[in-house]
Formats: C-alpha cells, structure tokens, sequence
C-alpha cells in the first residue's frame, strides 16, 4: 500500500496543490477576482505573470522556460474551461508521463545539449579531409582476420567443450573479492535481455575455497545484460560501487591499462595497425 502511495503521491500532489496556487488564487489575483471584467491586456499580463512565477520555482534553470510554456498554457485552459479542473488533470498527466513513461529514457548528456547549440558546425563537417582511421572505421565491426581466428580456436576444441559451447546455455565466470575479510554469502541478480531477472543465492561456506578470493561459474539459460551483487542491500558491504556489472563507476587508468594488457585473443596492435594486417591477411587469401 505504501508503495502505491509512494508512486502516485509525485504526480497527483503537485498537480492539484499548484493549480490550485497558480491557476487558482494567483492568476485569480492578478485578474483581480470579483471586479470588473479585466480588459485583453490585463488577462495577458496576468498569464504571463503566473505562468512566470510557475517557471522560477522549477529548478535547474533549463526547466525555467519550459516549464513557465507549461503554466501558460494551463493558465489558457483554466480561462477557456471556466473551470480549474481541467489544468489539474493535464497537470497531473504532465507529470505522470515525466515520472513513470519518460524516467527511462536515455539520459541527456548536458555537454552534448550545448555542443549542438554553440556549435553549429563540427571540424569533420566543415573539413572532411579530417577523417581518418578513427573516424571512418566502426570498431566492433568483425574483420576477416578475427573470423579466422575464431575458427582455429573453435578446431582446437574436444568433443565435450563442442558440445558445451553448441548447448545454447551462457557460461559467466564470475570471481569474488573479500575485501574486507568478512565471510558473507553470495547473492547474484542475473538481468537477460528479454528483461526478465534470475537471483541465485550461493552460501558462504563457498569461502572455503579461498578466504580472499573465490571463483565460480554461474549456467544461464540466456544471455545476461547486467549482473548485480547483493541486489537487495541484505549484506553488510559499505561499498557498492563494485558490485555490477557493467560497472557503476567509469575503470580507472589502472583499469584500462589491465584490459589493454590481459584482453584475450588480441593482439598488441593498435586499431589502425590492425586493419593492415586484416588487409594483409585477405590479400594473402587471394593469392
């Protein structure tokens, strides 16, 4: 019951306690309620007023402007219906559709926003003889050189990893940290790709095998787009910041350096070496 409440009480409240502010008493004041019929240039004055107080209370100051159309145009309907109800329900369907529709869209990267506003025009637009091999090549396109050596490796394999590996089934090896030296049990949220989530519980007698640090193979039966430990906050660790993945933090230069330097079935190539050597190898092909 709480959580219901807890979920309609963001858009319900607002949407009558500020109409019945602004739309109410405030546009009411300003038309001067009870006298005479206000000329056109008063009503004017009065919406633009309310609906610019709406505005200045909607904090970032990119919601201002927005924000203050909204009031205006509530303000409009409110004086066309003769009635405060209808600005209520369209306030709270503004703020339903903002809460619960659009909380999970992508989020907007602010630097992008001002890019595309203070700069019409990038370097590459203005000047395509720019591009290079960064530019132009998509980097988790498979090259031919890749393909080839994905079908060595698949030839090295016996039967039984053959069989494992056609099984349809996604293995994730999974290694476990203690950090701080407490032995806890294990609590794993598999999220798949079709949204749907897995938790698997292992206990702590897993430690056993290693007081500091403990891997195991986790068996799905489809494929994990996000891997969450102590999904439920049951555990007694005070860092949460490396418990997902994909991680919650952007990797450290230490990080990058690890992966460039441990990345399986990669060469120490740089991208653009890369491409000649796949040139290289398709040409080999043809001769």
């Amino acid at each position: 019951l709480s959580s219901a409440f807890g979920g309609i009480l963001p858009w319900v409240v607002p949407g009558i306690c500020e109409e019945v502010f602004f739309r109410g008493a405030l546009l009411g004041l300003l038309l001067g309620a009870g006298r005479a019929v206000p000329s056109r240039g008063r009503v004017a004055l009065a919406l633009l007023l309310q609906a610019a107080a709406f505005g200045a209370i909607h904090s970032p100051a990119l919601r201002i402007l927005p924000t203050a159309t909204l009031g205006l145009l509530l303000g409009l309907l409110v004086l066309r219906s003769r009635s405060l109800w209808p600005a209520v329900v369209a306030h709270m369907i503004h703020n339903l559709l903002l809460i619960h529709v659009l909380a999970d869209a992508e989020p907007v990267d602010i630097a992008l926003v001002r890019d595309e506003e203070y700069i019409p025009e990038s370097r590459l637009e203005a000047r395509p003889e720019l591009n290079d091999h960064y530019t132009t090549v998509d980097p988790f396109a498979v090259m031919e050189i890749e393909r080839s050596e994905y079908q060595d490796y698949v030839a090295a394999l016996d039967e039984d990893e053959l069989a494992m590996l056609s099984s349809g089934k996604h293995f994730y090896q999974l290694t476990f940290e203690n950090i701080g030296g407490l032995v806890m049990p294990l609590v794993v949220e598999f999220t798949y790709t079709d949204g749907t989530t897995d938790v698997r519980r292992v206990p702590a007698e897993i430690w056993r095998k290693g007081g500091k640090e403990v891997t195991k193979v986790f068996v799905t039966p489809k494929e994990a787009t996000r891997i969450v430990l102590d999904p439920f906050l049951e555990l007694a660790d005070t860092d949460l910041t490396n418990n997902a993945w994909p991680r919650n933090v952007r990797p450290t230069r230490i990080d990058l350096y690890n992966d460039a330097t441990r990345s399986y079935g990669r060469s120490s190539s740089n991208p653009m070496q890369r491409v000649r050597d796949n040139q290289d190898y398709i040409e080999s092909l043809e001769d």
